[in-house]
């Protein structure tokens, strides 16, 4: 079931079939080059496969969700909303194969999933998260018009917070 969709990409919930797709993710060398750490086992794919899936179970309206190519129905990766671990923050996140880097998929489904998330859930505020290394993710959330906060320790890493507000985002909206 397609939980959002942009011209040319869609969001669902991710399935068994997709542990491949998600060994290879996180078994990539550039894909994980700024995580804490860089492979997992077949099996933690497999329970990270049910894990993430839970998400929307637990929270409804959030989740962790296979991003798939409308035309190919290629899934490149996943896209989240939800919430931060041990806070009340909003996270916004992705992690996609490097084949499909450069395209603009990051920026479009993220930028209907933050519309979502302040239409749909009526949220306040959506944060990122990312090292201040990885360039290409930070000119990413840039483009959502997410603005840099402060450093902040998440995942055991030290980390550059970034945020929109509901009211930055509809000022945004109307300035377009």
């Amino acid at each position: 079931m397609i939980f959002l969709e942009t011209e040319r990409l869609y969001l669902r919930e991710l399935r068994k079939d997709d542990v491949d797709m998600l060994f290879e993710l996180h078994n990539n060398k550039e894909t994980m080059k700024y995580m804490p750490y860089s492979s997992i086992s077949f099996e933690k794919a497999e329970h990270d496969i049910e894990d993430y899936a839970s998400v929307s179970r637990h929270y409804p309206g959030f989740g962790m969700w296979a991003t798939v190519i409308k035309e190919t129905e290629e899934v490149i990766g996943w896209t989240c909303l939800k919430k931060l671990p041990n806070s009340n923050n909003v996270e916004i996140g992705y992690r996609y194969l490097p084949i499909y880097w450069n395209k603009g998929y990051c920026t479009e489904i993220c930028k209907t999933l933050i519309q979502y998330g302040f239409r749909e859930l009526n949220l306040d505020e959506i944060i990122a998260i990312v090292r201040h290394e990885n360039i290409a993710s930070v000119k990413v959330i840039e483009k959502l018009n997410m603005i840099y906060i402060q450093m902040e320790q998440h995942y055991g890493m030290e980390l550059k917070r970034y945020s929109i507000t509901a009211k930055e985002y509809y000022l945004n909206q109307r300035s377009i």
